[in-house]
C-alpha cells in the first residue's frame, strides 16, 4: 500500500517469490516459512528489465520455434518432410520464482553472520536483471554491504547508506576486502549534531542535518 502510494499503482511491475529451497524448519504447527517476497516497482515508463536464463533441472523437450515473414508471427518450425521440429531445451527464461538458497553457516567466503544477510546471489539476480554496467545502484539500509558489494563486482555505481554505525563499519571492511575502486565515506553522526546545535543554538533544525546528508 505504501509502495502504491509513493509510485503509483501503474508503476508496479512484479511480485517475486523468492524461495529459498533448503530452510528446513523441523515439526511446526503451521506450513513451513520456506519464502520471501520481492516488491519490484519501476520509476516510469521506461525501465531496464534483462532478461535472465537459467539452468533447467532437467532437460525438457519442445518444439522449435521460428519467425515467419510471411505470416508475420512466430510459428512451429518444420523439416523438409513436413513434421514438426523438436529441441532439448536445458535453459529457461526465469520466471517470478527465484529458487535460491539461503546463506549457510558452511558459506564462510561470503557469510559475515549479520542479522538478515541476503546471498549475493539474490542481489546478483536483482542488479543483472534491472540495471545495466555504468548504472547507479542506491541501498539505504545497507546491513551487511550485499547490496554495494555485489553492484561494485558488477561493475554498476552505488550510494550505500545506513543509521547503524557496526552496519557502516562492516560494509566498508566488506568493500575493502574485495579490493574495490576507491570510494567516498562519510560519516554524519551525534557529534555532528552536538556541534550544530552548539554553533547554531535556537536556530538549529534536525532538518538542516537531514539536507547535509541528502546533499552528500
Amino acid at each position: 500500500m505504501v509502495l502504491d502510494e509513493i509510485f503509483g499503482k501503474a508503476n508496479f511491475v512484479n511480485e517475486i517469490v523468492w524461495y529459498y529451497y533448503n530452510k528446513m524448519q523441523g515439526n511446526v504447527n503451521h506450513f513451513a516459512k520456506n519464502h520471501d517476497v520481492l516488491l519490484w516497482y519501476r520509476a516510469g515508463d521506461e525501465y531496464t528489465f534483462n532478461k535472465i536464463r537459467e539452468e533447467r533441472e532437467a532437460p525438457v523437450k519442445q518444439l522449435k520455434r521460428v519467425w515467419d515473414k510471411d505470416k508475420g508471427k512466430i510459428v512451429n518450425a518444420k523439416g523438409p518432410d513436413g513434421k514438426v521440429i523438436y529441441i532439448e531445451s536445458t535453459e529457461r527464461t526465469l520466471d517470478d520464482v527465484w529458487r535460491i538458497s539461503m546463506l549457510q553457516p558452511a558459506d564462510r567466503k561470503e557469510n559475515l553472520f549479520f542479522n538478515t544477510q541476503k546471498p549475493e546471489a539474490l542481489i546478483e539476480r536483482v542488479i543483472t536483471a534491472i540495471s545495466n554496467e555504468g548504472d547507479l545502484v542506491a541501498d539505504f539500509f545497507i546491513g551487511s554491504g550485499t547490496t554495494a558489494a555485489v553492484a561494485e563486482r558488477l561493475g554498476r555505481r552505488w550510494i550505500a547508506s545506513d543509521f547503524g554505525k557496526p552496519a557502516c563499519m562492516v560494509t566498508r571492511k566488506r568493500l575493502i576486502d574485495q579490493d574495490a575502486t576507491p570510494f567516498l565515506y562519510q560519516h554524519i553522526g551525534d557529534y555532528q549534531v552536538e556541534q550544530m546545535r552548539s554553533t547554531m543554538g535556537s536556530r538549529f533544525r534536525i532538518g538542516d542535518l537531514a539536507e547535509i546528508v541528502l546533499g552528500l
